[in-house]
């Protein structure tokens, strides 16, 4: 397997979805995936990724199959499952004001209904999802949970 072959396997078996774009830059998402180490990877493997990532979608346009068996023939590494853990819960009584716009006026529901919300969250991210309320709802989520007197915190296991 080449150094190019190992990056890009390592990478979407930790959920990054890279593609082509025009110009020979490379789109990730979700960033928040890379590290410094594997930007500096992509970065020196930059025409050897762009041009596998062009004969990938090349010949999954083309229907025959073999897009699959590229990825497919690549070992990948584990892949990341995601879990909330709660490390302390004391909720707060009465009304709590998360910001200048969001006042919780039942700490005890509001908790109940962001644990289920990021229950959802992590459960799409682990099935393997990739939507954009992991980075966008996920902190705010946790913000609501923090102000009502829970201290949580999503973690990645391998």
């Amino acid at each position: 397997m080449t150094a190019t072959a190992a990056l890009l396997s390592t990478l979407h078996a930790r959920g990054a979805r890279l593609r082509a774009l025009p110009g020979g830059a490379i789109g990730v998402r979700p960033r928040d995936v890379l590290t410094d180490a594997d930007r500096e990877a992509l970065r020196q493997h930059k025409a050897e990724v762009v041009a596998l990532l062009r004969d990938v979608a090349r010949e999954s346009a083309a229907g025959d199959g073999l897009a699959a068996a590229t990825l497919d023939a690549v070992p990948t590494a584990t892949p990341l499952t995601w879990r909330v853990v709660v490390e302390s819960c004391q909720p707060i009584v009465g009304p709590v004001r998360v910001n200048a716009w969001t006042t919780i006026t039942d700490p005890v529901k509001a908790i109940e209904a962001d644990l289920a919300e990021l229950g959802l969250i992590v459960a799409a991210r682990n099935a393997g999802r990739e939507h954009w309320t992991f980075e966008t709802l996920l902190p705010e989520a946790l913000d609501r949970l923090a102000a009502c007197g829970v201290v949580a915190r999503v973690q990645a296991l391998q």
